[in-house]
């Protein structure tokens, strides 16, 4: 292998370790950014989803001196946006339009992997609101009215042993602290 391949390989693991950690857009850019950095002379790193590329890589002085790279993001299900590249002097050796593909599809993988846990963590914030409700709902409805009951643990209590000894013919007490919610309210009555 030569020394550029070398350098492209390592590059590309670089790459492909910075965008595995980035869990959303935010911090997919910096992360893939840093690790490109660490190859080539980076100045500034522009990923546009849904943006049209080019069919092939592009690489061209801009103009102030430096190299401007643009390229597809793809991956195996299609087109996902575009990338541009700034890179300082004498870059354009580094940079093969294979090398340029190759960082495109790993960006492209990245890209849908962030829209992909983005989704999931939306989900699961909406899950743990509906637990949340119904929750609440659950702890409005479980206790008769009558039950005074407000405190977690006692109402916990109550969900627990009234189902238990409900079902029985006897007579229960209930002791604990002034204040804890053992009364109840209204006309005595059956539970069950």
């Amino acid at each position: 292998m030569t020394a550029s391949a070398d350098h492209a390989l390592l590059l590309l693991a670089d790459l492909g370790e910075a965008s595995a950690r980035a869990h959303t857009e935010a911090t997919l850019v910096p992360a893939v950014s840093a690790a490109l950095s660490r190859h080539l002379p980076l100045r500034r790193l522009d990923l546009r989803r849904g943006a049209a590329a080019p069919g092939a890589p592009e690489v061209r002085r801009g103009a102030g001196g430096e190299t401007i790279a643009v390229f597809a993001l793809r991956d195996a299900e299609g087109a996902v946006g575009c990338a541009t590249m700034a890179l300082g002097d004498g870059a354009a050796l580094d940079v093969s339009p294979a090398l340029l593909e190759a960082i495109g599809r790993l960006l492209a993988v990245a890209l849908r992997q962030v829209q992909v846990l983005g989704r999931v963590a939306a989900i699961a914030r909406r899950a743990q609101g509906e637990k949340r409700t119904l929750k609440e709902e659950l702890d409005r409805v479980a206790l008769p009215r009558e039950v005074v009951a407000v405190g977690p643990a006692m109402r916990a209590i109550f969900q627990q042993m009234v189902p238990l000894v409900a079902r029985q013919d006897t007579t229960v007490l209930v002791r604990g602290e002034t204040g804890t919610g053992k009364e109840r309210t209204g006309p005595r009555r059956r539970w069950g």
